[in-house]
């Protein structure tokens, strides 16, 4: 979703590792909006690589298959 104002300070919304959606206050003030942007895609952009090396692991140790 994107950022948002929740009274003075801003907040950002967005889907966490498992896909529910998530809202975390950023500590800035409405008015620092382009700072706020920058801590969201940031935080997507984490989200977006933890997903994929999660996904992509090799299994760990002997597994009932191997």
């Amino acid at each position: 979703m994107g950022v948002y104002a929740r009274g003075s300070k801003l907040w950002i919304r967005f889907r966490d590792a498992k896909g529910t959606w998530r809202d975390a206050s950023t500590g800035y003030n409405v008015g620092q909006e382009e700072l706020a942007q920058t801590m969201h895609d940031e935080t997507v952009a984490r989200i977006g690589a933890t997903t994929k090396t999660v996904k992509h692991a090799p299994a760990r140790g002997l597994t009932v298959r191997g």
